[in-house]
């Protein structure tokens, strides 16, 4: 009887612990979730995963100092009509002849060649600095990032400590913007950076130009439209961006072709 009454607790107390591990597993993913990740941390992300960007073999930046400066200096503008003006902004051309631009975590934003190169004015190039600022000051990059951190069971908290944490979640954010945004994502990027050209006096349309002007007639999209399951389709992100000028009555009407032409000339 003794033996059996034994038995029965430590397997009482067995299945007690497991459920105390069970939980504290639970807390610890719930504290994990509604941990935030503070600009801070989120600026070493960005940099962690724009340094691995950097060293594929394959990327080779564009060095020419009075294209990088135009282009900065056009997209510090788009950042300082932002919601976040004063994250550490970077704005950087990539050698590449596909049409492309991105953004990642912390406010480091790329453009290609390809995509200056298949721009009309300045007016074009404030819309996709504007988008790309877009994903940064709404925070969808990081939190994608931060999704993948409590799945992963990485601590949000232990980030300034960890520089092999900070890399790992470079590579997170790295890999979750090449995969793409997502449509959602894209459609609110569209919106608002609509938005922050107008409050320069941009021509508000100019983005949407710009959309038109490099989609296919046939054949793949460019990057930066990116495939349907990811980009929304032409014709929805066009709408948005009519709807937010309609809505907000945006009446910015400057285009600035000729310093766009001059500050690129080297590109041609």
């Amino acid at each position: 009887m003794k033996k059996t009454l034994l038995v029965m607790s430590l397997a009482m107390v067995t299945m007690s612990l497991a459920g105390c591990s069970q939980l504290l597993a639970g807390g610890l993913t719930a504290a994990q979730a509604l941990q935030p990740i503070s600009d801070e941390q989120e600026v070493e992300i960005g940099i962690s995963a724009a340094q691995e960007y950097l060293y594929e073999t394959e990327t080779r930046m564009y060095t020419n100092p009075g294209v990088n400066a135009y282009v900065k200096a056009v997209g510090k503008r788009m950042a300082a009509r932002s919601e976040r003006p004063d994250l550490p902004w970077e704005f950087r051309v990539v050698e590449d002849a596909a049409l492309n631009a991105f953004a990642l975590p912390g406010g480091q934003i790329f453009i290609t060649t390809g995509a200056l190169k298949a721009m009309k004015n300045e007016a074009e190039l404030a819309g996709v600095l504007g988008h790309e600022v877009a994903h940064v000051a709404h925070r969808h990059g990081i939190d994608k990032v931060k999704q993948q951190m409590v799945t992963q069971g990485l601590v949000i908290a232990t980030l300034g400590a960890s520089p092999e944490l900070v890399q790992q979640a470079g590579a997170i954010a790295l890999t979750l913007v090449m995969n793409g945004q997502g449509r959602g994502a894209e459609l609110e990027a569209d919106r608002y950076g609509t938005l922050y050209e107008a409050r320069e006096n941009y021509d508000p349309e100019a983005l949407g130009d710009f959309l038109q002007t490099i989609t296919p007639t046939s054949g793949d999209a460019p990057a930066w439209i990116g495939a349907l399951s990811t980009h929304p389709p032409l014709d929805e992100r066009l709408d948005t961006i009519r709807q937010t000028i309609i809505q907000n009555h945006l009446s910015g009407s400057q285009t600035r072709r000729t310093e766009f032409l001059a500050g690129t000339a080297p590109l041609r």
